[in-house]
């Protein structure tokens, strides 16, 4: 989008947002506030659209993208991942952001083995005649 900008150094800024996207939670907004600090300097013309078009591009990334790649991967519904970050992060900052995720996702494989595990139970003693369904 720099590019499209016509903004001087475009490759560099664009490097910078990506790399401080790493830092989880604050990487987003220390980038954005160094990129916007740089384009202040080289165009402070084109700032009012970058600052838009970066909390945009955070938005997706925060909300969409990273929700779906680290839900296929965890093989969690994106859902439980979001719900993750947001508690743990509430709960425990920083730590619970970054393991908010993967807890998420043993917390939610746990319980749905623990109901697997339960039905099956159920049915067992439902074939053998003793559940508590059974009236004489």
């Amino acid at each position: 989008m720099f590019v499209v900008f016509n903004i001087k150094y475009s490759f560099l800024l664009a490097f910078i947002i990506g790399v401080t996207n790493l830092i989880p939670y604050f990487g987003p907004f220390i980038g954005g506030a160094v990129v916007v600090l740089l384009m202040l300097l080289e165009s402070p013309e084109k700032i009012l659209y970058m600052i838009v078009f970066i909390i945009i591009l955070q938005q997706l990334d925060s909300f969409i993208i990273t929700p779906l790649v680290l839900g296929d991967k965890l093989k969690v519904n994106a859902l439980w991942v979001v719900m993750g970050i947001i508690l743990g992060g509430a709960i425990f900052g920083i730590w619970g952001i970054i393991f908010g995720a993967p807890l998420a996702a043993i917390l939610v494989n746990t319980i749905e083995r623990f109901v697997i595990w339960r039905q099956t139970e159920v049915k067992s003693l439902h074939k053998e005649g003793t559940g508590p369904a059974q009236s004489g």
